[in-house]
């Protein structure tokens, strides 16, 4: 059995922790969890640790919930992976199908990817093609609009796309140009103005934005409702609402980042039903 002193050295010698300063975390024991259950975490002493970040946000329903756990070992009976590239297979069938019953109106494909980030630089893709393949192509809509502060992921689109430069400075070389919007923010209002006499500005400054710049926008990215990462900030009722009126008067594509705030963490499926809004990638 591999020793705790052999687990901590190899922890330090050979992994490399994402958004973690290394050269101090080598010189802190490192806290090792070693199971979990519900929304605990464990580590090897036994000390248990809420899992506040859902692990990053991919733990929705906790730690070994017996139903999840059964059904992956069922399927691990009877193959753990095949490829979608030119064939199927009968659980992505099935849970697509899931996906597309519960979806806002409109979505009808699923296309499988494997995080957060990726997922995002697919609808990127999608969306640059769209404009490229469409009846009528407009091949000058390259571009993409974001909101200040945001946060999509660390693959290079998606870092473009988002706006923390703290976590992504030292790529900039690497990144192509976007036109930010300011955020929604209320509480610290870029505008300087004030939730009950502003009429929403950020929505116009927003709106104006896009239909400043159609002729040239793929798609607008957003998180929807709140942006998660800049510090939970909380859009007012309504902005998704307009935005998701202006792309659609201006022939500009909806992709809403849900990574975050999806599958019931803002108290419904999805953060647009907060306001019917059916964007055109989720």
């Amino acid at each position: 059995m591999v020793s705790r002193d052999e687990l901590e050295r190899w922890d330090r010698e050979h992994v490399w922790h994402p958004f973690t300063p290394m050269q101090a975390y080598a010189q802190e024991r490192p806290l090792i969890i070693a199971e979990a259950r519900g929304c605990t975490l464990i580590d090897l002493d036994g000390n248990e640790y809420l899992d506040g970040t859902s692990s990053l946000w991919c733990n929705v329903h906790g730690h070994r919930v017996q139903e999840l756990d059964s059904a992956l070992r069922e399927q691990m009976d009877r193959v753990a992976h095949t490829t979608l590239l030119g064939q199927a297979n009968v659980p992505s069938i099935l849970l697509a199908r899931r996906l597309i019953e519960v979806a806002p109106s409109g979505l009808t494909r699923v296309f499988y990817s494997d995080d957060g980030a990726t997922a995002v630089e697919v609808a990127l893709k999608m969306a640059f093609q769209y404009w490229r393949q469409c009846p009528t192509p407009r091949p000058t809509k390259t571009r993409y609009l974001s909101l200040k502060a945001a946060y999509h992921g660390d693959t290079l689109g998606a870092v473009a796309v988002g706006d923390l430069a703290r976590f992504h400075h030292l790529f900039a070389p690497l990144l192509f140009p976007v036109i930010h919007a300011s955020s929604p923010y209320c509480y610290r209002c870029p505008l300087g103005l004030r939730r009950e006499t502003c009429g929403m500005a950020c929505a116009d400054e927003l709106g104006e934005l896009i239909r400043r710049h159609a002729d040239e926008l793929a798609a607008v990215v957003i998180e929807p409702v709140v942006q998660a990462a800049a510090g939970m900030i909380a859009a007012p009722e309504g902005y998704l609402r307009r935005l998701r009126e202006v792309t659609r008067d201006c022939g500009v594509l909806l992709i809403a980042d849900e990574v975050a705030v999806g599958f019931s963490r803002t108290g419904r499926l999805w953060a647009c039903d907060h306001e019917e809004v059916a964007p055109d990638f989720l």
